[in-house]
C-alpha cells in the first residue's frame, strides 16, 4: 500500500464556483478493503473526453481546487470509489473503475449498477445499488475550467502564517534535513503510525525519497486563511520539481497543527 501519497486525478486543471458545489447532495456507503465506508464527500469533474465520478470517506478540501482537483490527501489512508465515464453517453469506461488505486473485482456488475438520471455539462445525478456492498445516491455539479475559484472560508492568517505557517516551515525543514524522526514527530497520529510501520519494514529510505520528491525544500509564506480547525498556507517554494507556487492544507488536532496536503502548481 502506498502510505505516502494517494491521489485519484493528479494534474487535472478544473476550477469550481461556490454556487456550483453548494447544492451538491450525496449519501450512502461503499465497500473498500472488505469494510463498509460511509460517503463523506463526492465530486464529479470532467472535460470533453471524460468525466470522473468519485466518492470518498474523507472530506474534500474544495478551496484547494483553484489549481486542480485532488480526491484524497497526501499521506492519506482513506478510501475512494472512482468511475470514469464518457460525458456524451454516460457509459462507464470498462476497466477504469477503482477503489483507491486497485481495480474493483467483478467491475462489470458494479458498472452496470450505476444508474444515471442526469448527465450534461453542468450536473450528474443518479444512484448505485449492488447487494449490500454499494448503496449510493448523488446529485453533483460537474466541475470544469469555466468555474471561478471559490472564496476560502475563515479569516486571513498573519503575514508569517501564524502557527499553521510555523508547522509548515518545521515540516519543510525536516524534509530538507532528511530527518525522519522529526517528520514522524510532526505528523498527525495516524500518519505517524503508518510512517513508523514503513520504517520498521525497511522502507525508510524509499519513504524519505518520496516525501522529498513532493515537498518543497525552500518555502516563503505569502498568505493564507484559517477556519476553525482547518487552515491553508500559501507559499512560493522550490524543490526537486523546480520552483512553484503552492498551498499547504493543515488540520488542528489535539492542540497541534499538522500538514495534511501540499499542492504546487505554476
Amino acid at each position: 500500500m502506498n502510505r505516502l501519497i494517494r491521489t485519484v486525478v493528479p494534474g487535472a486543471m478544473f476550477l469550481l464556483g461556490a454556487s456550483a458545489f453548494a447544492a451538491d447532495t450525496f449519501s450512502g456507503t461503499f465497500e473498500a478493503g472488505g469494510t463498509a465506508r460511509k460517503v463523506t464527500d463526492a465530486v464529479a469533474h470532467g472535460s470533453e473526453e471524460k468525466l470522473t465520478l468519485a466518492f470518498t470517506d474523507q472530506a474534500i478540501n474544495r478551496s484547494a481546487f483553484s489549481r486542480q482537483i485532488e480526491v484524497g490527501l497526501m499521506f492519506h489512508e482513506g478510501a475512494t470509489l472512482n468511475f470514469v465515464l464518457d460525458p456524451r453517453t454516460g457509459d462507464v469506461r470498462r476497466g477504469e473503475t477503482r477503489v483507491d488505486q486497485d481495480s474493483v473485482q467483478a467491475p462489470e456488475a458494479l458498472e452496470k449498477a450505476l444508474k444515471l438520471t442526469r448527465i450534461d455539462d453542468k450536473r450528474i445525478a443518479g444512484s448505485l445499488k449492488l447487494d449490500t456492498r454499494y448503496d449510493l445516491k448523488f446529485d453533483l455539479a460537474v466541475l470544469g475550467e469555466k468555474y471561478p475559484e471559490p472564496p476560502r472560508p475563515g479569516k486571513p492568517l498573519p503575514a508569517d502564517g501564524g502557527k499553521p505557517g510555523a508547522a509548515l516551515l518545521a515540516m519543510v525543514k525536516a524534509v530538507k534535513a532528511g530527518n525522519l524522526d522529526a517528520l514522524v514527530a510532526l505528523a498527525p497520529p495516524e500518519r505517524a503510525q503508518s510512517m513508523r510501520e514503513a520504517i520498521a519494514d525497511g522502507e525508510a529510505e524509499s519513504m524519505l525519497k518520496s516525501i522529498q520528491a513532493f515537498t518543497p525544500t525552500a518555502v516563503t509564506i505569502t498568505g493564507g486563511n484559517v477556519h476553525g480547525d482547518e487552515a491553508w498556507v500559501d507559499f512560493t517554494g522550490s524543490g526537486a520539481m523546480g520552483s512553484s507556487k503552492g498551498t499547504a492544507t493543515l488540520k488542528h488536532e489535539a492542540g497541534t497543527w499538522f500538514v495534511t496536503t501540499i499542492k504546487t502548481g505554476d
